[in-house]
């Protein structure tokens, strides 16, 4: 009524909003299955010391497939026991077909319409629409990178005191779009070389693990934000893993140079590099590392040049 309201909200027209939809109900679905674990863990404790002994130490996923196909047998309460595990664990199954199914949807949305995102390194399909979701069908309403890392809460704020110059987390913002950011934070400080460096480099300076990862995620949130640019400009994607795979294919054997070359350069499986180019996985990063080596190896001069530039 002031008149100083003159932000646009998220419209719910787009293929952002069938997104948002999907990714409501795979939740629902996960939570379902997280309970129906849980449950069965409490069961677990109170059974008859043969079934606890049988089923201890196993992973989620496995003692679930296991419980699944059980055939509940000895004495009265064994087989009781043993029923109830095995419905609750057929029950977690069938949620985690369809929240597969779900997910699957998901990145097929995501390929045709969001590419970009999917091309981040660590960022899989529900993350990718986590972040989709947060900037809604209409990205063009976030002013810049900083905007959109304020919206997902992982600006830096002020807590200096005296001598001391810190910043600290932001317990504001869109939880699930923090979420999303910490995820591929926590991921690539374990398998990222990069972030594993910076990390080093912030250590040796005296930073806490904490104010690192909060860096991190700034950084991500930068990337995530030009990934929206890019969509919303127009720039889909490069194609498909297979396409893309055959290109990397083409180039490699036109310079003449093996699969095993380039593992050993990158200090990674030949077998990785085999399926970019069968197209069986889609690791955009590796595929990039690869045409630059390729590159590199043919024209030193350019190597050096791109090894300034990072």
């Amino acid at each position: 009524m002031a008149g100083d309201g003159t932000s646009l909200p998220k419209s719910s027209d787009g293929w952002v909003e069938a997104l948002r939809h999907l990714n409501a109900q795979r939740s629902q679905l996960v939570s379902a299955m997280t309970a129906i674990s849980n449950s069965t863990n409490g069961l677990l404790v109170t059974a008859p010391e043969p079934i606890r002994e049988r089923y201890r130490g196993l992973r989620s996923e496995t003692r679930m497939n296991r419980l699944a196909e059980c055939r509940p047998a000895g004495g009265l309460v064994e087989r009781s026991v043993l029923a109830a595990l095995k419905s609750a664990a057929k029950a977690w199954k069938a949620l985690k077909r369809q929240a597969g199914l779900l997910e699957e949807r998901m990145r097929l949305i995501l390929e045709e319409h969001a590419r970009p995102l999917l091309d981040m390194y660590c960022a899989g399909a529900v993350i990718a629409a986590t972040l989709a979701i947060v900037a809604g069908d209409n990205p063009e309403r976030i002013r810049s990178e900083a905007a959109f890392a304020k919206l997902c809460g992982v600006c830096p704020i002020p807590a200096s005191s005296g001598r001391t110059n810190r910043h600290r987390l932001n317990k504001g913002g869109n939880r699930q779009g923090n979420m999303a950011l910490h995820r591929i934070a926590i991921v690539r400080l374990r398998y990222h070389k990069p972030t594993r460096d910076y990390m080093a480099k912030k250590t040796r300076e005296g930073k806490g693990k904490l104010e690192i990862i909060r860096c991190v995620k700034r950084f991500i949130a930068r990337e995530a934000y030009r990934a929206l640019i890019s969509i919303r400009n127009g720039e889909i994607g490069r194609g498909t893993p297979a396409e893309r795979g055959a290109k990397l294919r083409e180039l490699r054997v036109s310079r003449n140079i093996t699969q095993q070359q380039i593992g050993e350069a990158l200090c990674v499986p030949s077998s990785r590099i085999s399926e970019i180019e069968r197209g069986a996985r889609d690791l955009p990063e590796l595929e990039q590392r690869a045409i630059q080596w390729i590159h590199s190896t043919t024209n030193p001069k350019q190597h050096t040049q791109t090894l300034d530039n990072v």
